[in-house]
């Protein structure tokens, strides 16, 4: 959902239309290149350890943008900031299953973990656009809705890694009781 905020978050702060599309060109360029090294980095390594690297880029890109308004927010650091962001933008996308895998208790509830994880990221994205959205008409900036994502990041890196860990736990457990 926040993607859907750039450009406007963008012009809000003084950039010219074209700025502001060629920025988030970069975006849409780099998160295909982002979503072959998440892609990599999620073969490599598990989720648990992974997603440090995802909200972690994601944390830094939603604390960049919150900077848009200062004067040395400029073309580079959007970019950079783009680049950093598509690291952890590529999670949402396609990164359920791989999610999944990692949250499943067993291979048997796979589906019904995909379908939970689904459910929630598809309420919370609609249910954000409109927060962003009031947060932004009030404050006339958006820096109130990326302070939002920053938070939301954080929770949702807590999140994994209880979840993780929980599911390791369970799966070893059950492991362990079989004769």
């Amino acid at each position: 959902a926040h993607g859907d905020f750039n450009t406007v978050n963008l012009t809000t702060a003084g950039w010219t239309n074209a700025d502001a599309a060629m920025a988030l060109s970069s975006y849409g360029l780099c998160l295909m290149i982002g979503k072959f090294l998440y892609g990599f980095i999620a073969d490599h390594l598990p989720m648990r350890k992974a997603s440090i690297i995802y909200y972690g880029c994601m944390s830094v890109a939603f604390a960049s943008f919150m900077c848009v308004r200062f004067s040395w927010w400029t073309m580079p650091v959007a970019i950079a900031t783009f680049v950093i962001y598509t690291m952890g933008g590529a999670l949402p996308t396609n990164g359920l299953s791989t999610f999944a895998i990692d949250m499943s208790p067993s291979p048997e509830k796979f589906g019904s973990t995909v379908q939970q994880y689904n459910i929630m990221y598809n309420v919370a994205s609609a249910i954000f656009c409109w927060v962003a959205g009031i947060t932004a008409d009030i404050t006339g900036y958006y820096t109130v809705a990326y302070l939002m994502c920053l938070v939301c990041a954080v929770v949702g890196f807590i999140l994994v890694q209880v979840a993780c860990g929980s599911a390791a736990r369970n799966y070893k457990r059950a492991h362990a009781e079989e004769p």
